[in-house]
């Protein structure tokens, strides 16, 4: 990367919630060494990236065939009813664990968060 390049900004990224299925605040070891993802420490230097948006996500989805799912959505047309709502005593765990592992990355030194 030289220093006119041009920065990306990823207007949407799953690094938070591959790293929550991944272990947690022990996963950010992974996004500094690099990793299997499509985002980690290296990879983010060498591309240019320069901020994003790190997408804090729960599954409506648990408990679902997700093939199954993704199969009726491969077809020309589908009408896929919305899963129920999750109670936030389900949620609140994964968005805290999550959001646990973005101030961790910040502490390691790996990003900055913009408050």
């Amino acid at each position: 990367m030289t220093d006119t390049a041009p920065y990306i900004f990823d207007g949407h990224n799953d690094l938070l919630s591959r790293m929550w299925r991944a272990g947690g605040r022990a996963a950010t070891a992974e996004m500094a060494g690099g990793g299997t993802g499509a985002i980690d420490l290296p990879k983010a230097r060498a591309g240019g990236f320069g901020g994003g948006f790190f997408a804090v996500y729960v599954s409506s989805r648990a408990g679902m065939d997700l093939d199954a799912l993704y199969e009726l959505m491969r077809q020309p047309s589908y009408d896929i009813a919305l899963p129920d709502p999750i109670d936030c005593e389900d949620a609140l765990p994964i968005v805290l664990g999550q959001m646990a592992i973005l101030f961790a990355l910040e502490r390691e030194g790996h990003l900055r968060v913009c408050r």
